[in-house]
């Protein structure tokens, strides 16, 4: 009995998709760009340029920790349906695999630590999600690219 997927000339592009995903941007190359591009400037630089904070906590040594998050996005994931037909003889077997459809929430979250001057001294994201391009939500807003 021989097993033929109709998704078979298929195989080279998800190689060819992996070689192509794998220069994408992670979590950690937006912590990295971020650290370089905001690690000491002015917190109210970066609110003015990208909006308020959503959450600001008072340290007791007077720093502060700011959450900042862009709104969320959600991207609609259709149904799908992958069949595998086995032939046995003169007689096709099909068998159908459905995976329903869902919804994928995509968005960045950055804590800061900025002193009591305001100097931004650590920031990173507090919350990634996948992006629309990219592996890292967080590295889509800010352009932080891979160096890879």
């Amino acid at each position: 009995m021989g097993k033929r997927s109709l998704f078979t000339p298929y195989i080279g592009f998800v190689v060819l998709l992996g070689f192509v995903t794998s220069a994408c941007t992670t979590t950690q190359d937006a912590n990295e760009g971020l650290q370089l591009r905001y690690v000491g400037k002015s917190a109210d630089d970066f609110f003015i340029k990208h909006g308020p904070p959503k959450t600001k906590y008072p340290l007791d040594n007077g720093k502060l920790i700011y959450i900042w998050s862009e709104r969320p996005t959600i991207q609609h994931v259709p149904a799908s349906s992958n069949t595998t037909v086995n032939l046995d003889g003169d007689t096709a077997y099909a068998s159908t695999t459905t995976t329903p459809a869902s919804e994928i929430i995509i968005q960045c979250e950055v804590k800061i630590i900025a002193s009591e001057t305001g100097m931004i001294e650590q920031i990173e994201a507090h919350g990634d999600t996948v992006g629309n391009w990219e592996t890292s939500r967080c590295a889509e807003i800010f352009r932080i690219r891979s160096e890879s």
